[in-house]
């Protein structure tokens, strides 16, 4: 209603003409900005992915280096220990990867 808008209406504001160009200058501003990226959201997400899976294989990665460095170590070991790293190692490899049973 009318007497809400009057008592939203702040006083400092009755210069007309600074008020136009205050808003033409704000508009300049963001027309510098420059276009909008529509699929700036879809990009992210497809990127998000990618990161995603290149940490994954990254992991994988060092952990089958890992365990080709010491494949070679692990025939000194007894079995029952070969078991025990073993089993270790997936803990470590379920972990790293987020894995629930």
């Amino acid at each position: 209603t009318l007497s809400d808008a009057a008592n939203l209406r702040n006083p400092e504001m009755n210069d007309l003409p600074a008020m136009k160009k205050d808003i033409s200058s704000l508009k300049d501003e963001i027309r510098k900005l420059g276009d909008v990226n529509v699929n700036a959201i879809e990009d992210y997400k497809n990127v998000s992915e990618r990161e995603e899976l290149l940490k994954t294989q990254t992991i994988l990665f060092k952990v089958q280096m890992t365990k080709e460095k010491h494949k070679l170590d692990l025939s000194l070991y007894p079995p029952l220990k070969q078991e025990q790293l073993w089993m270790s190692f997936v803990v470590i490899l379920r972990e790293l990867l987020r894995i629930k049973d």
